[in-house]
């Protein structure tokens, strides 16, 4: 005749997963404080994964922290390790928002340091030949002079006599001019420089006895336009000129 103890030890695991089950739902809390079956009464290998049912085990019957990285399948830890997966499409733009009142503005900064000098740049392109203007008057190029030693006579009589005429082109001119006359008894010579006819210097000299010699120097601005400038003199006896000359010198 078996006995009580021979008939637990062929209890099936499944069967003590059922009564375990019955326990708990019979008596709640109090069946599993009461500790007839705990986990250090049940053979490490006699429960399998087959005997346990489906959804038996929940996720609040797990205690935390219980389940390591060793416990897990690879293909788990495969899955938790991957990334997110690829980026999806670019969303619709946003209307835009409202303009936002302006900003007070900063403080102006230190002024930096003065930079270097650039390069000196290229030369430019020569610009076009511009417009021919209107040709100017003719200009003076040279001075003028005319002079003689060759002996002439101014007459008695006080007659004015000409001496010596020089023609110039039209212009303005500062003259200069000189005679040099020999008395054939005591008289006085007297002289005049005139331009276009117009007498623009004058000036004498006294001869005090025959042979006497004496010189006169004349020089005056001549107006714009002169083109004649000549020496006329005079005397109450006859007088021998010796020299004359005139030059004449183109002025602005």
């Amino acid at each position: 005749m078996s006995t009580i103890k021979d008939k637990t030890k062929r209890v099936q695991p499944a069967t003590l997963i059922a009564m375990l089950a019955l326990f708990i739902a019979i008596g709640g809390t109090a069946t599993a404080a009461s500790g007839l079956i705990s986990g250090k009464q049940i053979k490490k290998g006699t429960i399998t994964a087959k005997q346990l049912k489906k959804n038996a085990v929940t996720g609040k019957k797990i205690k935390n922290r219980t389940i390591t990285k060793n416990k897990l399948n690879r293909k788990v830890l495969k899955a938790l390790s991957r990334t997110g997966g690829p980026a999806g499409p670019v969303g619709a733009t946003g209307a835009v928002g409202a303009k936002g009142a302006p900003g007070t503005n900063g403080a102006v900064g230190p002024a930096g340091p003065k930079g270097d000098t650039g390069p000196k740049g290229s030369t430019g392109a020569k610009g076009s030949t511009g417009a021919k203007g209107a040709t100017g008057p003719a200009g003076v190029v040279a001075s003028q002079f005319a002079g003689s030693n060759s002996n002439s006579n101014v007459p008695a009589g006080n007659a004015l006599t000409q001496v010596i005429t020089d023609t110039v082109p039209s212009h303005k001119y500062a003259v200069t001019a000189k005679v040099s006359g020999t008395a054939n008894a005591q008289t006085g010579l007297d002289c005049d420089l005139q331009a276009n006819g117009s007498t623009v210097d004058s000036g004498g000299t006294e001869l005090d006895a025959q042979f006497d010699e004496g010189n006169i120097f004349l020089q005056a601005v001549v107006p714009a336009g002169t083109t004649t400038v000549r020496i006329m003199c005079s005397s109450g006896q006859l007088v021998q000129i010796n020299n004359k000359s005139i030059i004449s010198l183109p002025v602005s």
